[in-house]
């Protein structure tokens, strides 16, 4: 019974200690160059979509709208000059625009296109003719 009375103080001593002394650790980091985007001019900010298949570059007057999937650009979103700011809503619906000089807040809807390639599967009707899919997520 004594040596638990000694061993448990001792325990405690080192255990509070611990809390206090800051043990210098080494680690690695392992990486490499997922992805790489030439833009047409200087970004003055970024947001990537919830979903990280798109990221929106802000540069002087437009959004730049590139697809992770396809590594290309998408599109573009004109913007004021002013716009010095880009975040995307959290379900990835909105793009929430703002000015610091003008003092503004803009928030734009969006969606995205996406290219199906139905290249030699039957088809009725015209062949140009747009398709509009919708997707219902919500229901129960």
């Amino acid at each position: 019974m004594k040596k638990l009375r000694i061993t448990f103080p001792l325990c405690l001593l080192l255990a509070v200690l611990g809390m206090f002394c800051s043990f210098p650790a080494n680690a690695e980091v392992d990486w490499h160059m997922a992805k790489q985007f030439m833009l047409e001019s200087e970004p003055l900010d970024v947001a990537v979509s919830p979903d990280a298949k798109s990221l929106f570059v802000l540069v002087r007057g437009k959004v730049l709208v590139y697809s992770f999937l396809a590594d290309s650009i998408k599109g573009t979103i004109p913007v004021d000059e002013a716009t010095d700011r880009v975040r995307v809503s959290p379900k990835g619906d909105y793009l929430i625009l703002w000015s610091s000089s003008n003092k503004i807040l803009r928030f734009i809807q969006f969606s995205l296109i996406e290219e199906i390639d139905l290249s030699g599967l039957p088809y009725k009707g015209l062949k140009e003719a747009p398709v509009t899919i919708a997707v219902f997520s919500d229901y129960q």
